[in-house]
């Protein structure tokens, strides 16, 4: 088990990814399979998006929930997923 505790420097650097994630589908609901992500932080490359089918409800579209990026030095991965913003959200 790891015995490492969050770093809230690190929390600072990835917070921006995951805020693009939420921008991104606030601006375009419907949007899922995206050319770009606004706001993704400098230095990021977009490499897939992620989208799912929201399980709560008819509608089996596919929607937005976040992306897969690339960057940064030393070069890294990132996974960022977005939030919700009402508890509708969270149920889906």
């Amino acid at each position: 088990m790891p015995t490492d505790t969050m770093n809230p420097a690190t929390a600072v650097t990835w917070g921006p990814f995951i805020q693009a994630a939420y921008d991104q589908f606030a601006s375009d609901p419907g949007q899922s399979n995206l050319a770009a992500v606004k706001h993704m932080p400098a230095g990021y490359t977009l490499v897939r998006t992620i989208q799912m089918s929201d399980f709560f409800g008819t509608a089996q579209s596919l929607v937005f929930y976040g992306f897969v990026a690339v960057g940064g030095d030393p070069k890294t991965a990132v996974v960022a997923l977005r939030g919700t913003a009402t508890a509708v959200g969270m149920v889906r």
